[in-house]
């Protein structure tokens, strides 16, 4: 257990410095600014109940503020999780990087991180694992033009502001690629996505590479043009369910039954679809219409998506695939400095072989 903890601080260290320098399609939604949002997740964490029958403590789900995590805030409120029998209860981090304080002192078993930001702490010899994939980015990141720019190509010799290292600047970079550019054709800032918006809005950049809500904002408020997104190349922005291979051994069963309530409630919201965005929308603190336009911007993966994503492949609709690509990503960027350890075994499709049989 001691071991457990120390690695889990390791986990922390390394992705809340990941976090702190990157405004990920994760971390864009909550970036920080929402008031009180430490006490909001400290006061999640001691909420936290225990089963009054069996004695047992609940098995936590970490949600943070991304849009594919927020319907597991429906399966608790419907009692899923309990029809499945199954002790879990939900967690909700207004701040990305918030749920891995708890995840290292304890407070959580399971964790919501995209795939990207799995790859620094396994890296550093920390244990993750990969069971569900909850959604792919599908639209909701994308590079915005001003300056009557209409497509990548015309962005040779431009102004782009990115993340440097981060989600935003790996999109970018498969952008270029896919239009026969380079980083060297196009002249990068690093910026936030907040201000990044901004200055597209003023017109003092040419493009960014942004997420929602900011992308809305941009087209609200400026005279701007989408010139690409993540419909462009599905797979490339991946959002899991994860633990450690410790708790996934020892609990197989209970996550098996978590992973059907996710399951249920995806069948819920198809039927019940203006109730469920209430629901998230309350959450998330925005409005429905605001929410619904956030939720097109994703691909909410079914049984089949999952199975699909977890075979072994040779392009972005498979995680091991992509796993290397941001591996690469990250170790050209200087974010992490061996890759050696980042391979299949973080993807465990166990609990999905399970379900399809």
């Amino acid at each position: 257990m001691k071991k457990q903890k120390r690695l889990m601080a390791v986990l922390v260290t390394m992705i809340l410095l990941l976090c702190m320098g990157c405004g990920s399609s994760q971390g864009a939604e909550s970036s920080g600014e929402e008031t009180g949002t430490e006490e909001t997740a400290n006061a999640s964490v001691s909420e936290t109940s225990e089963n009054t029958e069996s004695g047992e403590e609940a098995i936590k789900i970490g949600v943070s503020a991304w849009t594919g995590w927020y319907p597991w805030i429906i399966a608790e409120e419907k009692g899923f999780f309990e029809e499945n029998g199954v002790n879990a209860e939900v967690v909700y981090f207004p701040v990305y990087s918030d749920q891995f304080q708890a995840y290292a002192s304890g407070n959580l078993d399971l964790v919501s991180i995209s795939l990207c930001d799995m790859v620094p702490p396994v890296s550093n010899g920390v244990d993750v694992v990969g069971f569900l994939v909850n959604d792919n980015s599908f639209g909701g990141d994308c590079i915005v033009a001003t300056n009557g720019i209409q497509s990548v190509e015309e962005l040779k010799g431009k102004t782009v502001a990115v993340e440097i290292g981060c989600l935003s600047h790996y999109l970018a970079l498969n952008a270029l690629e896919n239009a026969g550019l380079t980083e060297a054709d196009v002249n990068f800032t690093n910026m936030t996505m907040a201000d990044a918006s901004t200055a597209l809005i003023s017109g003092q950049i040419d493009a960014a590479a942004i997420c929602e809500p900011y992308v809305s904002l941009a087209e609200k408020e400026g005279d701007v043009t989408k010139v690409f997104s993540t419909k462009e190349t599905p797979g490339l922005i991946p959002d899991l369910t994860a633990t450690s291979s410790e708790f996934l051994a020892s609990h197989k069963g209970d996550i098996v039954n978590i992973t059907k309530a996710w399951y249920e409630t995806l069948a819920y919201m198809e039927n019940n679809r203006e109730e469920c965005i209430g629901i998230m929308a309350d959450a998330a603190g925005t409005s429905e219409e605001e929410f619904e336009k956030m939720l097109d911007g994703i691909k909410l993966f079914s049984l089949e998506d999952n199975a699909a994503a977890f075979e072994a492949g040779e392009d972005f609709t498979h995680l091991n695939y992509t796993l290397q690509k941001n591996a690469e990503f990250l170790n050209d960027q200087d974010v992490v400095s061996d890759i050696s350890m980042i391979d299949d075994s973080l993807l465990d499709a166990s609990i999905i072989t399970e379900l399809s049989k």
